[in-house]
């Protein structure tokens, strides 16, 4: 009996929870909502999504079953992909909006409110920019009409994040006594924006509040401000005038990034926190004044501000970030206070226009000889002066490694470097247009990336046995380098190192190369030759492209595949050898090579541009070598080339060792005299090529 009871209660209350349940999500006038507390719900999605569509509006009070709810929130995704849903009007009981809830509504316009006060107060919680209907709409509506000239409500004490973000028709915006914050991303967006007057009353400046007010021309912050967010006014192009207040101490990352007409800026004495790229891409920025003892300038603080002629800094800094000062070409003085302690390498990577360094007396870390700035041991050099007027200048024997930029755009005609360097750093002397020569020591170890890039009357380089790599770019478009040497330690040749060299014809490497990057020896239209060596096993994209003085290639066998555009353009070649381990070979790899004659392949299993073996891409030669030049194959493959697309494209394809073949095989240690195709007698052991024998033409193999 007491069993029985028991279940009796258990289903009574069951039955209640299933009453509940059945409460809990319902649907009035085409809107479903969702029961949130005891008289409220929020809104949420149809049964799909994109469920709604034309003009939405959203009650203030909903009532199912005889009873009322308040609606106060959106739910998360609850409009997501309602691509027809055209504007939305939202009640002054709304208190947040969830997560992505307007997300890829890409056809709503207008966004419809009653109560201004109510809006600055709705909550976006997470990601806000993702959820909020004006950012996809850019228009709001108060009582019917636009938003214009904005006139924020004495009764407001913040504005929550991303409140009028998108709004692109707002002007103007008068902001009341009684606000003290300003969220996150509250105004950003509003491109039409020309002015706003900040009261007195603000304590802080949320991230990104302003970000994207293109139309913004000046902001004057008030007193009593202590923190301006990252990103508070990021992409403010139109800025050209920011006043900072003397309660200000903090300023956030990329608080004013791509600010592109801002032409000056004073930083009050108690700002001592200073983000990092607080000005980066000012492009206008010529002066920047600091009147207290900023502790840190971040990294890329005035990155490529590219018109800065002058920061003034203040005893108390102690640290000068990465690429601070990067590409500020027309900073012509740099003072180092005696309480700096650290400065990144790459601090003043392409500040091609300083005449003078200056070092406070008293610095531990730092000091600076002839105008040419070091570490305190000078065993690191850090930054010579591009607008010096020396000529030729002697790298003390005490530094060990050349930092990055070092001598970057410098007039130097010849320097002279110690035993003692082991390390030359990116783009060290980079842009040294007047540099003719170089000799580097044999306790270098490396050369790292662009070190030598665009020194144009460079004419030779001679890397010693000590270096162990050579970086991407290190001898890029040096227009004047006729010849280089690469000691037997070098197994890569990496993307882009003699790219442009338009003057290479010599080059001299170790036989044990193994790898050779993307356009390592592009547009270098004076080499005549080049022997691939035998370990590589892949020809990367636009190796050669542009070597127009090349004639003939030969392809090792240890190759298995050809990048895309490898020879392009080289006009001049005339004869290809494909050895017989390629299985692919990249989309125009001979594209514009119109003059070649003959193609050798040894391929004995070819395989077309849809083969699952390997591919050929389409195009890999122009169409008027497919016309015209003479495809040699492997004895008894004919046939087998004539079945493949890509190959088959030959109107002329001949055995090897036939009849008709007109070219024979050699070995290279052959004691026949040897001629190259200009007909020039050739001394010593040819490399693997085609040349002339006993007046026939011959290709050289392995022994």
């Amino acid at each position: 009996m007491k069993r029985l009871v028991a279940l009796t209660g258990l289903l009574m209350v069951a039955a209640l929870f299933v009453d509940d349940a059945s409460l809990s999500a319902f649907e009035v006038d085409g809107i479903n909502y969702s029961v949130s507390g005891n008289n409220t719900v929020v809104v949420t999605r149809g049964a799909e999504y994109g469920t709604y569509s034309g003009d939405v509006v959203i009650p203030g009070y909903v009532t199912f079953e005889d009873k009322t709810y308040t609606v106060e929130g959106i739910e998360g995704w609850a409009f997501s992909s309602c691509h027809e849903m055209t504007s939305i009007s939202l009640p002054p009981t709304l208190r947040s909006i969830g997560y992505a809830a307007f997300f890829n509504c890409d056809g709503l316009q207008a966004v419809y409110i009653s109560d201004l006060a109510a809006w600055c107060a709705l909550d976006y919680g997470f990601s806000a920019n993702q959820n909020t209907p004006l950012s996809i709409a850019g228009h709001l509506y108060l009582n019917g009409e636009e938003i214009i000239d904005l006139e924020i409500p004495e009764s407001v004490t913040s504005i929550q994040g991303h409140a009028f973000d998108g709004a692109v028709c707002l002007r103007s915006v008068k902001l009341p006594r009684s606000l003290a914050s300003i969220g996150n991303g509250a105004f950003a967006g509003c491109s039409s924006l020309a002015s706003i007057e900040l009261p007195d009353g603000l304590a802080e400046i949320g991230e990104g509040a302003f970000g994207g007010c293109r139309g913004l021309l000046s902001v004057a912050v008030p007193e009593g401000v202590k923190k301006i967010g990252r990103t508070a006014f990021y992409n403010c192009s139109g800025l050209t005038a920011v006043t900072l207040p003397e309660s200000l101490t903090e300023i956030g990352d990329n608080a004013f990034s791509l600010c592109t007409s801002l032409t000056a800026i004073t930083v009050p004495e108690k700002t001592v926190s200073l983000g990092s790229k607080v000005f980066s891409e000012c492009s206008s920025l010529t002066s920047v004044s600091f009147l207290g003892a900023v502790k840190q300038l971040g990294e890329e603080t005035f990155f490529k501000c590219e018109n800065l002629q002058e920061v003034t800094v203040q005893e108390g800094l102690e640290a000068i970030g990465k690429y601070a000062f990067f590409r500020c070409l027309s900073l012509s003085h740099i003072h180092i206070p005696s309480s700096v302690r650290s400065i990144d390498d790459q601090a003043f990577v392409g500040c091609r226009s300083v005449e003078e360094i200056t070092v406070g007396e008293d610095n531990q870390d730092y000091c600076q000889r002839d105008g040419v700035l070091f570490n305190k041991d000078m065993s690191k050099l850090i930054l010579f002066p591009a607008r010096s007027s020396m000529q030729s200048y002697a790298i003390p024997s005490t530094i060990t490694v050349i930092c990055p930029g070092a001598f970057s755009s410098c007039g130097l005609t010849s320097i002279t470097i110690p035993s003692s360097l082991t390390v030359i750093g990116n783009s060290a002397f980079s842009g040294c247009a007047s540099l003719t020569s170089v000799e580097i020591p044999n306790t270098v170890t490396a050369i790292k990336n662009s070190a030598f890039s665009d020194c144009k009357s460079l004419q030779t380089v001679c890397v010693p046995i000590s270096v162990a790599s050579i970086g991407t770019s290190a001898f890029a478009r040096c227009s004047g380098l006729v010849s280089v040497s690469l000691p037997s330690g070098i197994t890569r040749i990496e993307g882009w190192t003699f790219d442009g060299c338009t003057s290479l014809c010599s080059i001299d490497y170790p036989e044990d190369l193994g790898y050779i990057g993307i356009a390592s020896f592009r547009d270098c239209s004076s080499l005549v030759s080049f022997s691939i060596p035998d370990g590589l096993e892949k020809i990367e994209s636009e190796c050669f492209s542009g070597c127009s003085g090349l004639t003939s290639v030969v392809i090792p066998d240890a190759v298995k595949s050809i990048g895309m555009s490898a020879f392009r353009g080289c006009t001049a070649l005339r004869y290809v050898v494909i050895g017989k381990g390629v299985a692919s070979i990249g989309f125009g790899a001979f594209c514009d090579c119109t003059d070649i004659a003959e193609v050798t392949s040894y391929i004995e299993e070819p395989f077309s541009y849809h083969a699952p073996a390997g591919t050929v891409g389409m195009d890999c030669f122009p169409d008027e070598v497919y016309e015209t030049t003479m495809l040699r194959v492997p004895l008894g493959t004919k046939e087998k080339y004539e079945a493949v697309s890509e190959w088959n494209h030959f109107k002329n394809i001949i055995e090897i060792g036939s009849h008709l073949d007109g070219i024979s095989q050699a070995t290279q240690d052959c004691p026949a005299s040897t001629y190259d195709l200009q007909g020039r007698r050739l001394f010593g052991t040819p490399g693997r090529g085609l040349y002339i024998r006993d007046g026939k033409k011959v290709v050289l193999r392995e022994r």
